[in-house]
Formats: structure tokens, C-alpha cells, sequence
């Protein structure tokens, strides 16, 4: 059958470059890891705010250290984290899941 174009979500904006670029970063310390790109699709981020509804938004607020209000702007969809945010909303997701 004839096949249709995918709709796509831009969560964020990340700008790239060659390693080179990050040298003086990693020698101060602030950037520890090799840069890499990172790809967060819509279906993703949909996972995450389906479990945001599942735990008290106060215990998430606690572990990520983002306020409540923006947690619930979030998991509402009215605003869109930067990834540093989603990072810290799945990892915090994950220990409470984890029982911790």
C-alpha cells in the first residue's frame, strides 16, 4: 500500500559539533563524558508522562529537584522539558519504581 509520512514531535534542540569543540569544557571538569548525540522520539516521552500519572508529583518534585508546578506542566503536556529535565524525570522514575 501506499505509505504515508510519520508525524514527528521536536522535543528539543541540541547543537552538535565535533569533540574538539568541548576540550576546554572536559578539561574544567563540567563535561565528563564524550559528547554524543541523543535522540528522544515523541513515543518516548509519552512513556514517561503515562508514568509521571502514576506517582505523587510532591515525591517526584523531591528526587528530581524540579518544582511541582513545572512537573505537572509536564505531565499535562502544556510545556516540554529539556533533556537534562527528561533525564532527571526517568531516572527519578525508575528509583521510585524500583522500590527505592
Amino acid at each position: 500500500g501506499l505509505l504515508r509520512r510519520l508525524p514527528v514531535e521536536l522535543l528539543c534542540i541540541f547543537h552538535i559539533g565535533k569533540e574538539a569543540n568541548l576540550i576546554e569544557q572536559q578539561k574544567e571538569g563540567v563535561l565528563i563524558a564524550d559528547p554524543q548525540m541523543v535522540y528522544l522520539g515523541g513515543g518516548e516521552w509519552k512513556a514517561i508522562r503515562a508514568q509521571m500519572k502514576g506517582v505523587p508529583i510532591w515525591r517526584l518534585a523531591t528526587l528530581t529537584g524540579i518544582n511541582e508546578r513545572t512537573l505537572r506542566a509536564y505531565r499535562q503536556g502544556t510545556r516540554w522539558p529539556p533533556p537534562e529535565a527528561v533525564g532527571a524525570i526517568a531516572e527519578a522514575l525508575a528509583r521510585m519504581l524500583e522500590g527505592r
